[in-house]
């Protein structure tokens, strides 16, 4: 009985443990339903790689300031079409399930982006925020279309991989994504899209290999295990050469041919309501030339080092963006302009070639800017130019050409020259300028027989300027014989000035130049170019103001300069019969201009200054400036534009799809075969082509079975193709039923596309 009994006890002891096994299996068999075969779930996983991808670049861009978890967006659309791709539920509870699903979780991620007050919850909060009257305001709105369209992206991605084994779906959501996201950002963050095109490739390699690998399993036929290392080191190295290839080829000017659809659309639709993306965060920053028309001395000082220009030029310059003609007590503005193409106001300059230097340089843009940076006076721009001129009483019409006998002493006086359109980041062009060299003693002895037009319009000071600048002005300048003696003693006179980034700005309704002569005696290079130009004014010099960059920072790789915010700078220009205009620096350890230039005793000539030795702080109107953290000042990393690799990657695309087209509309073509006899022949033919064709003493009968002892995975095929040409050649039924003829086209579907690789097979192996 113990013995029964411990019979029985172990039993039980086994049937619980069992029982305790059986849990976890269960759970393990629902894990692999879920997951399929590991073909399957590495597609799943290079799937989710790609599309995340995409969304990192989008987190790194960091387009709003609370920004949500993308990622896990992502990875919760994959599992949620995972599972229903799965399941094998209905279209009717799929697609409302899936947007419920979605919804649910935008709202989730939403939520929590939204501030809440002590008084209020989170829900209700961000309720609120969306029945606001101004919806394009809130950043909540560009984070839950982000939101809503990661998991869109992510659910259907997964459920056509799962159900139909297509992965272009996937690639091509993750393409658009990261092309439109990366479009606005610098060259810098161009690493994200080589590493898409990397596993991008890889997806569509595996998707490849297990759609194909299920047709082999239906026709029995099996590959080693070196084949299949071989036929996936293949697709790794082609994705390796697609993507290097793209990196290396050169970037053509195609910004040149005039295709700006995109900037058409924004602005368009970037005053509008529905606009959510106006939140965005700039990447970018945006110089306007027509904000530009005001320079006021309560501009703040930029300190950034963010680049603006690279500038390939053969030696260091002053690069000018606009000139200013009228003074008012808060600062300057220019007069009102009127825009020509610059080719005309080139073609009636009268400079002589011989007393000027011919400069050539290329500028690229690191912003987006209709501004044209400048060095003396314009010879030729190879993009499309403005050149801005004032308009005055003497001068309310520019000519054509010289031979409308207008005086050209005003007439080619540009203001700026600007681009018909905005120019975007990394534009480049090319320019001429001429510059003329100018001793002291020749412009000592250029006299003050000035033009009328010249007093009228550069001798202006406004009633409210104080007497007392003035008289300081006649009192430094008394002892100056000539008008170039003036500017010197006035320069030597501001030397003792201290230049300051932090100087106080002119209090309201103070003149700006009395106040930095008589109160805070230091200031920035807007207010030691005013104070020359405002004093040499009262002495009856005329003089201007403009503004431009400096150097910039010498890069000895390239040979190249770089721009940045903080080279903002200001000069002065006088004017000196004969000569015309002339720059003057009268900022601390900026000594002259270029355009001047002293005679040594061997008769060379050199810059009384050494650039080496410029500020390097400036004020700077520039607008959306921001901080940047650890890419401010880079320059570009080498690599070419985003159509370049989208016309590398699409290029294989466009042929890929005109062969799989061209071999469906093949397919379509046997599939239309209704002859037996036909059917038989041509498999006759290209078994022939192989060397298996019929001997003359075989029957139909004895050939096709031969045929099928030589490719046995298609014995089923020949077989029903002899069939039907014996039943129909010596039977009495010439008529093939509906099922006969259905059998026949599915067994030469199969069997034609197999015989053709036998074929190209063999005539590798010959060559």
């Amino acid at each position: 009985m113990d013995g029964i009994g411990s019979g029985s006890g172990a039993q039980s002891n086994a049937s619980r443990l069992t029982g305790r096994l059986r849990i976890p299996a269960q759970i393990i068999a629902t894990i692999r339903n879920v997951l399929g075969s590991p073909q399957e779930w590495i597609g799943i996983v290079l799937l989710f790689f790609t599309l995340a991808v995409a969304v990192w670049s989008i987190e790194h861009a960091n387009w709003v300031k609370r920004e949500p978890s993308l990622i896990l967006v992502l990875g919760l659309s994959v599992l949620a079409g995972l599972w229903l791709a799965r399941g094998r539920w209905p279209g009717k509870v799929v697609y409302p399930l899936a947007i419920v699903l979605g919804i649910g979780v935008t709202v989730w991620q939403s939520v929590g982006l939204v501030p809440t007050s002590e008084t209020e919850s989170a829900l209700g909060n961000w309720w609120q925020t969306l029945t606001s009257d101004r919806p394009n305001e809130d950043p909540i709105f560009l984070a839950m279309f982000l939101i809503l369209v990661t998991w869109v992206a992510g659910f259907i991605s997964t459920w056509f991989l799962v159900r139909r084994r297509n992965a272009w779906v996937a690639v091509t959501a993750g393409t658009v994504t990261i092309l439109i996201n990366l479009s606005n950002l610098r060259q810098e963050d161009y690493y994200f899209l080589p590493i898409f095109l990397f596993v991008a490739l890889l997806l569509l390699g595996q998707a490849s290999l297990a759609k194909q690998g299920v047709w082999f399993q239906q026709h029995n036929i099996r590959f080693s295990r070196p084949s299949v290392i071989k036929v996936v080191g293949a697709v790794v190295v082609i994705s390796v050469i697609t993507v290097t290839t793209a990196w290396v080829v050169p970037k053509p000017p195609v910004e040149q041919m005039g295709l700006d659809l995109v900037a058409l659309l924004r602005d368009n639709a970037q005053n509008q309501w529905y606009n959510i993306f106006a939140v965005a965060r700039t990447k970018w920053v945006k110089i306007d030339s027509d904000n530009q028309m005001q320079l006021s001395f309560s501009s703040s000082v930029s300190t950034s080092t963010r680049t603006l220009f690279i500038v390939t030029a053969d030696q260091p310059s002053y690069w000018r963006v606009r000139r200013y003609d009228d003074y008012q007590s808060w600062g300057w503005t220019s007069s009102e302009v009127v825009e020509y193409d610059i080719s005309q106001l080139v073609a009636i300059e009268d400079t002589d070639p011989t007393e000027s230097e011919l400069v050539t340089y290329t500028v690229e843009n690191r912003l987006r800017t209709d501004v044209l940076l400048v060095s003396g006076e314009v010879v030729s721009i190879n993009i499309p130019a403005l050149g801005q001129v004032f308009v005055t009483v003497e001068n309310e019409e520019v000519p054509l050409d010289s031979s409308d006998g207008v005086s050209t002493e005003v007439e080619t006086d540009i203001v700026a020259v600007v681009s018909p359109k905005l120019m975007g980041p990394y534009q480049r062009y090319a320019a001429s300028t001429s510059i003329t060299a100018l001793t002291p003693e020749e412009l000592s002895q250029a006299g003050e027989d000035y033009p009328e037009a010249i007093i009228d319009h550069y001798l202006q000071l406004p009633d409210t300027l104080p007497l007392e600048v003035r008289l300081l002005s006649q009192e430094v300048t008394a002892e100056a014989e000539t008008a170039y003696d003036k500017v010197i003693a006035v320069k030597e006179y501001l030397q003792d000035f201290e230049y300051n980034r932090e100087a106080e700005k002119p209090p309201e309704g103070a003149d700006g130049v009395a106040y930095f002569l008589f109160e805070s005696k230091e200031g920035v290079c807007t207010s030691f170019s005013s104070a020359l130009a405002v004093m040499l004014r009262s002495v009856g010099v005329p003089s201007r103001l403009n503004t431009g960059y400096l150097e910039g920072v010498y890069d000895r790789d390239t040979g190249s300069y770089t721009l940045r915010a903080k080279d903002y700078h200001a000069r002065t220009e006088v004017y000196f019969p004969e000569y015309g205009w002339v720059e003057f620096s009268a900022t601390p350890g900026d000594d002259d201009t270029s355009a001047v230039i002293d005679t040594s005793d061997d008769g060379t000539s050199e810059p009384l200054y050494p650039p080496e030795i410029l500020p390097e702080d400036t004020s700077s109107p520039v607008e959306g400036d921001y901080k940047s953290s650890g890419t401010a000042g880079r320059s570009g990393l080498p690599g070419p534009a985003l159509y370049v690799y989208f016309a590398v990657f699409g290029i294989p695309l466009v042929l890929y799809l005109a062969v799989r087209l061209g071999y469906a509309y093949w397919l379509v073509r046997l599939k239309r075969v209704d002859n037996p006899a036909d059917v038989y022949n041509r498999m006759c033919y290209l078994a022939s082509l192989s060397k298996f064709g019929p001997r003359p003493e075989e029957t139909p009968l004895e050939y096709s079975g031969r045929l099928a002892r030589v490719i046995p995975s298609q014995a089923q095929a020949v077989n029903t193709i002899a069939q039907t040409y014996i039943e129909t050649q010596f039977g009495r039924s010439k008529e093939l039923t509906g099922l006969q003829k259905g059998r026949m086209q599915k067994s030469w579907v199969e069997l034609c596309p197999f015989l053709l690789k036998r074929l190209l097979s063999l005539r590798r192996r010959s060559e």
